[in-house]
C-alpha cells in the first residue's frame, strides 16, 4: 500500500513537470513551437534529433511522457498545423500508456469529448488532440483545426 502511494506521488509529479515544462501539450502549439510557425521557425526551437525532413513535414525522434516517440510535425503552406506523436510503448502495458496520456492532455483539454476503446478525442477551441491506441504504440494527433487540414 506504502509503495502504491509513493508510486502515485511519483506520477502525478512527472506528469506535473511534464504539463509545465517544453513537453507540455498546449491549445496553441506543441513542444515549443506554436500553431502557424514555419519549418525554420520549429527547427529553430525543436531539440530533439531530426530524422527526417519532407517538403510539408519534419519528423524528430525523442522521449516523451517516458517513452521513445516519433514527433512528425505537418505544415499546410509552409505554415504548422499539427504533429503526430508516435509512442513506442514497446512490451508496456498499453493501457498504463494511455492513462499517462490521457491525465497529461486533461489538464489543458479538460474531460474529452469523445471516448472509445480504440480512440480518444479532446476538443477546445479550434484544437483537436486524438489518441489511438495499437498492440506496441500509441499515436496522438494534436493540432489546429484538423479536420480542415490535408494529411
Amino acid at each position: 500500500m506504502k509503495n502504491t502511494k509513493i508510486l502515485a506521488v511519483f506520477v502525478a509529479l512527472v506528469l506535473c513537470l511534464l504539463g509545465c515544462g517544453k513537453d507540455g501539450i498546449s491549445t496553441d502549439g506543441f513542444r515549443g513551437s506554436s500553431w502557424g510557425d514555419t519549418v525554420e521557425q520549429v527547427k529553430e526551437t525543436e531539440t530533439a534529433e531530426l530524422v527526417h525532413e519532407q517538403e510539408q513535414s519534419l519528423r524528430y525522434s525523442d522521449e516523451f511522457l517516458g517513452y521513445a516517440c516519433n514527433f512528425d510535425y505537418k505544415f499546410n503552406d509552409g505554415k504548422l498545423f499539427g504533429c503526430v506523436c508516435t509512442l513506442d510503448v514497446g512490451d508496456s502495458d498499453v493501457d498504463a500508456a494511455i492513462s499517462t496520456v490521457n491525465a497529461s492532455i486533461e489538464k489543458t483539454y479538460g474531460k474529452p469529448t469523445n471516448e472509445s476503446k480504440a480512440i480518444t478525442i479532446y476538443k477546445k477551441n479550434n484544437n483537436m488532440v486524438g489518441i489511438y491506441s495499437g498492440t506496441k504504440s500509441v499515436r496522438i494527433e494534436i493540432g489546429e483545426n484538423l479536420m480542415n487540414k490535408n494529411d
